[in-house]
């Protein structure tokens, strides 16, 4: 995901810095330590500054080598517990979460079901979605209507749809606006869920393609599908 303003990333401790386009999530205080994840094979953290006065973030970037899939999902869900855990305590109205298409529906339709939690306070955005119709097999939500929502019995008001009946720069606007609705500003969501592909591409935003170089949207188009930038 990516923001219109550019961001100073420097590794913590390092006098080197790189510049990156971010979507910040806020925090109050920088903490004077930090505490690694002793499961995590890779821990790198940054001290994240916006030149629009945004306040400085500390980011932590985990990766996490596992032994198999039962062991990815093994984790997964432990992941998803502990999200699902701080937000009773969060006094929010809904937890929200971004998902991708792909493989995820699958994966969340063995994964999720494990997760102690009560699901109709959640709320599935679409970080990407075809313009095509529902009954599609390409059709993101279509994927996660099928393979998912029958295990937790989601409700179709759950899951904030693209309307893949609009024209592609009608269908992106639209759903710009209902984003609005539930975001002051720049989405944060709780989670983010997203796949990734073997050429690196997640969200239909492929390495090299056009979509990469747009700032100052929400939310992107080509003629066939939508993504969240």
């Amino acid at each position: 995901m990516r923001n219109s303003s550019n961001c100073t990333v420097r590794p913590w401790g390092a006098a080197s810095s790189i510049t990156v386009n971010w979507f910040p999530a806020h925090v109050g205080n920088l903490p004077n330590d930090v505490n690694h994840n002793e499961e995590a094979d890779t821990a790198v953290h940054e001290l994240i500054s916006c030149p629009d006065g945004s306040a400085p973030i500390l980011m932590t970037r985990k990766v996490i080598v596992v032994a198999d899939k039962a062991d990815l999902h093994s984790r997964l869900k432990d992941l998803i517990q502990e999200v699902a855990d701080t937000f009773v305590s969060s006094g929010n109205e809904f937890l929200k979460v971004g998902v991708s298409g792909g493989s995820m529906p699958g994966m969340l339709a063995q994964v999720l079901p494990g997760v102690k939690t009560v699901w109709k306070k959640w709320r599935f955005f679409f970080c990407d979605e075809r313009l095509v119709p529902i009954e599609d097999a390409e059709n993101t939500y279509g994927s996660y209507k099928a393979l998912l929502a029958p295990k937790l019995c989601l409700t179709e008001e759950q899951f904030v749809l693209v309307n893949t009946s609009l024209p592609p720069s009608e269908a992106a606007q639209k759903y710009s606006e209902k984003l609005k609705e539930y975001f002051k500003t720049v989405p944060k969501f709780d989670l983010l869920l997203l796949g990734m592909g073997p050429d690196g591409h997640t969200c239909s935003l492929f390495p090299g393609h056009k979509l990469l170089e747009v700032s100052g949207k929400i939310l992107s188009l080509n003629n066939f599908c939508c993504s969240l930038l």
